[in-house]
């Protein structure tokens, strides 16, 4: 089993505040971050099918919507992974997304999981696979392999 967490990429803020879609900057962005995330695919040491679940929000959609495009996989989209509501306890953030946390024990060991979500979502999962305190930057996407870390990848 593999996981890949990954930031949605730059959004145009301009074009909707609450739920934009990416811009210009942010499009390339993916198209890079899936061309790189499949190459990992191809490695003839990798035999993974791959699922893709993102946020529903459009910058996390179009973000996923590359790698998608270039595996002809559909997108899987989970409210638990948006961001943390104003109005929402840290414990019942961690709740929600202990619930994710639950649907990717149940991953195969022949499978690939790509998560594309938030920062404050991606922390709690960095954490969790004992990674480094950072922030994961927008576009960029983090491997964990045998329930750890395994490296960060900064495009």
């Amino acid at each position: 089993m593999a996981l890949c967490f990954w930031r949605h990429s730059h959004p145009d803020y301009g074009s909707d505040p609450l739920d934009p879609v990416l811009s210009e900057h942010g499009v390339k962005e993916s198209i890079r971050a899936a061309t790189e995330i499949k190459s990992r695919m191809e490695n003839p040491k990798a035999n993974f099918s791959l699922r893709i679940i993102s946020s529903p929000l459009k910058r996390c959609l179009e973000t996923a919507a590359e790698l998608a495009s270039l595996e002809s996989k559909k997108i899987l989209t989970r409210t638990e992974l948006r961001l943390k509501d104003s109005w929402e306890s840290s414990a019942d953030f961690k709740e929600r997304l202990d619930l994710i946390l639950l649907e990717l024990k149940s991953v195969k060991e022949s499978e690939l999981v790509v998560l594309c979500s938030h920062s404050d979502v991606l922390e709690y999962f960095l954490n969790i696979f004992g990674g480094p305190r950072l922030e994961i930057k927008k576009g960029n996407f983090f491997w964990v392999v045998d329930g750890r870390v395994k490296e960060v990848n900064p495009l």
